[in-house]
């Protein structure tokens, strides 16, 4: 599992083992990470590949959602848990790795290479999600721990953003969404009427919170650009700035951000066509 926002310095964990707190330190390490490019869960029988990223390694070797993932690197996988535990075990690096999988009943295999993604430091375990029955108080507490997160990952993709790690093809806009949208319904479809809702309510809460952010930052023909000015006002005493100014800045904001919504809409169009 890795992190952003921490270093080599040792770090102090706490956790619970038998009902009773522990605290350890850990000096994390920095890797590469690299990565096939796929989504599974690890709950199932079967390795079953719920999402393909665009891009990646096994999208372009012509891989498909559905497929059941039955080897790799001649290591037998019978289940979801069988290939968390290979990857918990073998970590990708730049080497090529022999895949075997099962198509419509038919066994399939092909050799792809990892892509690199980023370095970053390790904590050296990893985290498979899982649902937890809780009554009303406890919903309400998780939706908030829930929103919190995304609104946190919101943040840290605009970091990376200023910090130049982040292609043009990292950025989404609504056309590339709807494509997701999409795949989220048809992962999701085989699991019920229930996972369905949790899979797309999931995704308009992150967009929500995204949203949400991006208002609110200080940019011009935003609602953030707007505080700005509020806020100036008040350092001012109560005298605003004149409307005519005002009204300008936000209307060069406004073409900016209209040039940049033509140029995500290009973007997606083109990277749905390759």
């Amino acid at each position: 599992l890795q992190f952003r926002g921490i270093s080599s310095k040792p770090i102090e964990v706490e956790y619970k083992r038998d009902g009773k707190k522990h605290t350890t330190s850990i000096v994390p390490e920095l890797r590469d990470l690299y990565m096939l490019g796929f989504s599974y869960n690890p709950d199932v029988n079967a390795a079953v590949i719920q999402t393909l990223s665009e891009g990646f390694p096994l999208y372009n070797a012509g891989l498909k959602v559905g497929d059941t993932i039955t080897s790799i690197n001649g290591v037998e996988i019978e289940s979801g848990s069988d290939l968390s535990n290979y990857m918990n075990t073998y970590t990708l690096t730049d080497q090529p790795v022999n895949l075997r999988y099962e198509r419509d009943g038919k066994s399939n295999e092909v050799t792809v290479t990892p892509q690199f993604v980023s370095s970053g430091y390790s904590l050296g375990f990893s985290v498979n999600g899982y649902y937890e029955k809780t009554d009303a108080l406890g919903i309400i507490k998780y939706s908030f721990k829930e929103v919190k997160y995304y609104i946190r990952t919101t943040f840290l993709g605009l970091e990376q953003i200023f910090k130049g790690r982040v292609t043009k093809d990292d950025v989404a806009g609504p056309v590339r969404l709807v494509n997701v949208i999409g795949t989220t319904y048809e992962t999701a479809k085989d699991y019920g009427i229930l996972q369905i809702f949790v899979s797309i309510g999931a995704l308009v809460t992150y967009i929500s919170a995204n949203l949400g952010v991006m208002n609110l930052l200080p940019l011009p023909a935003l609602d953030g650009g707007r505080l700005v000015f509020m806020f100036i006002e008040i350092i001012r005493g109560g005298k605003p700035i004149a409307k005519e100014k005002e009204g300008l800045v936000h209307m060069i904001g406004l073409f900016a951000l209209m040039a940049l919504m033509v140029f995500v809409m290009f973007n997606d169009i083109t990277s749905l066509l390759k």
